[in-house]
């Protein structure tokens, strides 16, 4: 039977300071993680605004066409 009394156990501190930084580990990737999310909405929303900027900005240029059309018709029948 072999005597495990000279082989050399962890240190309670080292142990302690290594939980600590695998914790703050853990907590860097949560924060990480929700910054990237976060990005991400932003992006989802910016495109969204764009998409709608252009569609409002189609809804007045055929506005304006029809309008236009309109009082050249008014114009041609004086």
């Amino acid at each position: 039977m072999k005597d495990n009394h000279n082989s050399p156990k962890p240190e309670p501190q080292n142990f302690n300071m290594e939980n600590q930084a695998a914790q703050l580990a853990v907590i860097a990737g949560l924060i990480t993680t929700l910054g990237d999310d976060l990005s991400t909405v932003a992006a989802a929303l910016a495109l969204q605004e764009a998409q709608q900027s252009n569609q409002n900005n189609i809804m007045n240029s055929n506005s304006d066409l029809h309008t236009m059309q309109n009082r050249l018709m008014i114009y041609l029948e004086k």
